[in-house]
Parts: structure tokens; C-alpha cells; sequence
């Protein structure tokens, strides 16, 4: 579903979410319902010429690499981000966990670290990074993923991640992996996220993390660990440890006390009212692009970087590949257009023919092009 109904979505965002979901590798799009509401048969319609034009804009663009886009896959990430039925199962992404991971997803992502999905750690081996944001884990992951960890990979935990496995038991084999033990979950009704734009910014924190000179809060739920090996990175104000770090064989484990996503994010969340409006300014359409400098650094993985780097971060680049040609998918997520952007290709690509999507102007200097990107756009190698 990519859908343009309006009012309700406004053309631009429709265009940043279709090219974002080509860019993840959608391959058949369903607008719902898209007609004037005097002739929809739902409560769903679209009586804006605008998006009219723009989604036949769109779709003729896409004529130009859908037989990249049909025949062709993403270009596998360096780092994940877990998920699994044992999670699933316990409700481990109710109250502020859920917002907590989606937040994490876009923090990472914007850290210029593509990120797959998995559901099993035997899955790992082609990962240098794993994000796990989930409190059960079974004891035959857990295995694989402390296996994995000992051969070089990086695991980053966050509040409560792998705690329990699929029976609710203490997890000892991730516990030990982290050098953590579990003592307890805060998660104050006043700190409570469900919706970020809507309540993070009238979230109160549940800690703050000290600082030389500042502090950073933390916002939904705060983990209270004891050290069981590794050794404290950061401290919360509360004294007990807000981030650690555990060396195991030839990788390292890493757990955060809280939710980064909901830090990262805190910033760029004002506190206005909350509207259905249809203009870029209203609430429901607001793009955040303040985020914080601090959590940003904490999360960046050069072992993990994509391949293709842009010189605005909030640019998201992802590849598509097939034996009929390549595309790279830039959405814009920096709240406006971007002069100048400098795209630096892979070298797999650098030496391929370039053409751009929506016909705009660009240089290319070999495995750079420069163009300016509004929304969204394609470039398509061959």
C-alpha cells in the first residue's frame, strides 16, 4: 500500500514514500482506493489534482527502470535489525518499545547504515552488526547469535533486549554475552511514546545520561543493570550504568540502558498541536530533521556503512540490483531540497552509464554525481 489519499496525504510525501518503497524493493503497488470522493465507494479518496500529476509523474519515471526494479533485488545490508516470533509472542514491542524500535530504525538509517531484517541467527554470518531490541530471544538464537559475536560480529543491545529466552527464563547465554544482569524495567505512565510526533515531546524523561558539560535524556523506559563483565561506557544520573561495553573473542557487545531511537529523535519533535492537516507544515506531515548529536555518534558503525554515501546524511540511498542494470533510489528526508548533492558510487557501479529518473541535470565526475534532488529521484546505471 502506498497511498494517496487526499486530504489526508499531501503529493510530496506520497513521492518520498513511493521511491522509498521502490528503493526496499517493492515490486507491486496498490493505491487503494484513487478517485474524486464523488465517485470512491469508500471513505478513502483523492480530490487533488497535484497528486494526480504527481503519481503519473512518478509512474512514467518508474517506466524507465521497472524492469530493474521486477527482475532485481536490494542490495544486501552489513547490519540488522532483529526480529522473531519469540518476541512476537511475549508482546516485547508494546508500550514505548514499540515506538523505541521504529525510531531505532530510522536513527540508524540515517547514520548511512542500510539495515535487513532477520528472524533467525543462523542467518548471521553475512552481517558485521545486529541491533536487537528484543527481550526474548530463544535459547537456540541466542546460541548462534553469541557464536556469531565471538567470531567478529558487533551486537548492540538496548533496554531489556535479550533478557528473557522463549520460556520467560533469565537468557544466561545472552546475559553473560552482554556482561550484564538484569535487575529491572522502568517505564513511568509520564514517559510513555506510543506516537512520536504526538507524545514524545510531552513525554517526561525517565533519566538523563551525564555528561562533561550536559547531560542527555532518556524518554519511555530506562533498564536498571548490574556489571557482570563489561565495563560502563556511559552512566545515568541515577548512577546506574546507561551504556556498556563487553569484548568476546574476536567481537564486542554493547548494551544501552534505554531507548536511543526515542533520544535521537526528541529534538526534532516540537510541541505543536496535533492536526490531520493538509500542508507541509502540519503536524501529520512534519519531516523531523533536528536530531541528537550525541545518540547519532553512539549509533555510527563504519564496519557497516552503505555503500553508496551522499553528502546530506538525511538522503537515504539504496540499491537495487539485477542482471538488467542497477538503480540507486535517493529519498530526501531532510525537509527540503537538497542543491548540489554529490552521490559517491560503489566501484561495481562507477563505470556504468547514468541516466536520472526525472530527467534533471547532474555531473559525473567517474563514481560521483552531483544533481539537485527534490523529493525524490533514481539513478539509473546500465
Amino acid at each position: 500500500y502506498c497511498m494517496p489519499h487526499w486530504p489526508g496525504q499531501i503529493p510530496e510525501n506520497w513521492r518520498r514514500l513511493f521511491f522509498g518503497a521502490l528503493g526496499h524493493g517493492m515490486q507491486i503497488v496498490n493505491l487503494f482506493e484513487f478517485r474524486p470522493v464523488h465517485a470512491a465507494y469508500t471513505e478513502n479518496h483523492c480530490s487533488n489534482p497535484e497528486t494526480y500529476r504527481t503519481i503519473l509523474r512518478s509512474f512514467r519515471e518508474l517506466g524507465q527502470f521497472e524492469d530493474i526494479i521486477q527482475s532485481g533485488r536490494k542490495r544486501p545490508a552489513k547490519a540488522a535489525l532483529w526480529f522473531s516470533e519469540t518476541a512476537d509472542i511475549w508482546g516485547d514491542n508494546d508500550g514505548s518499545f514499540t515506538a523505541g524500535k521504529r525510531t531505532l530504525y530510522s536513527a540508524i538509517i540515517h547514520q548511512g547504515t542500510p539495515l535487513d531484517f532477520v528472524v533467525e541467527a543462523g542467518n548471521l554470518k553475512n552481517y558485521r552488526v545486529l541491533f536487537l531490541a528484543d527481550a526474548h530471544v530463544s535459547r537456540r538464537d541466542s546460541e548462534a547469535i553469541g557464536a556469531w559475536v565471538k567470531a567478529g560480529g558487533t551486537l548492540f543491545a538496548t533496554a531489556g533486549a535479550g533478557m528473557f529466552d522463549e520460556l520467560n527464563r533469565p537468557n544466561i547465554l545472552l546475559r553473560g554475552m552482554l556482561g550484564v544482569t538484569h535487575v529491572g524495567l522502568d517505564a513511568p505512565a509520564s514517559s510513555f511514546v506510543g506516537m512520536v510526533k504526538q507524545e514524545l515531546p510531552f513525554a517526561v524523561p525517565v533519566d538523563e545520561i551525564a555528561g562533561e558539560s550536559d547531560s542527555t535524556p532518556v524518554y519511555g523506559v530506562r533498564s536498571r543493570v548490574k556489571l557482570a563483565g563489561a565495563k560502563v561506557q556511559l552512566k545515568f544520573k541515577s548512577g546506574s550504568p546507561a551504556l556498556t561495553l563487553h569484548t568476546q573473542g574476536r567481537g564486542q557487545a554493547h548494551y544501552a540502558a534505554f531507548l536511543p531511537g526515542l533520544t535521537y529523535f526528541a529534538p526534532g519533535t516540537p510541541k505543536v498541536p496535533v492536526d490531520r492537516g493538509t500542508t507541509a507544515q502540519a503536524s501529520a506531515h512534519l519531516i523531523p530533521t533536528r536530531f541528537d548529536t550525541r545518540i547519532a555518534k553512539l549509533l555510527q558503525f563504519a564496519n557497516a556503512a552503505n555503500p553508496v554515501k551522499c553528502s546530506e546524511p538525511l538522503v537515504e540511498a539504496n540499491i537495487i540490483d539485477s542482471s538488467k542494470g542497477n538503480v540507486v533510489i535517493l529519498s530526501n528526508w531532510s525537509g527540503g531540497g537538497v542543491k548540489a548533492l554529490e552521490v559517491s558510487l560503489p566501484p561495481d557501479l562507477a563505470k556504468k552509464k547514468i541516466t536520472v529518473a526525472s530527467g534533471a541535470a547532474f555531473k559525473n565526475d567517474g563514481n560521483k554525481v552531483t544533481l539537485d534532488l527534490n523529493v525524490a529521484d533514481a539513478l539509473i546505471l546500465r
